[in-house]
């Protein structure tokens, strides 16, 4: 745990890839990890691995979500 479910750049990168996608569920499918791990991502109570974290870059840039 490192975040305590503040807002920040990670979440919010992670919120519009997921809004972007349709879904945390399709989110998750596309980070390639588990819902469980995206929600706890998404809630801001961890922080994304900085692989993750640039894959959901690429899910805005690909989507037009950024």
């Amino acid at each position: 745990m490192c975040c305590m479910g503040m807002p920040n750049v990670h979440t919010a990168t992670l919120q519009r890839a997921a809004v972007a996608l349709g879904g945390e569920a399709k989110l998750a499918m596309a980070l390639r990890v588990t819902p469980e791990q995206t929600r706890r991502w998404l809630s801001g109570e961890e922080y994304p691995p900085t692989e993750v974290y640039q894959k959901a870059l690429d899910v805005l840039i690909g989507t037009g979500g950024h």
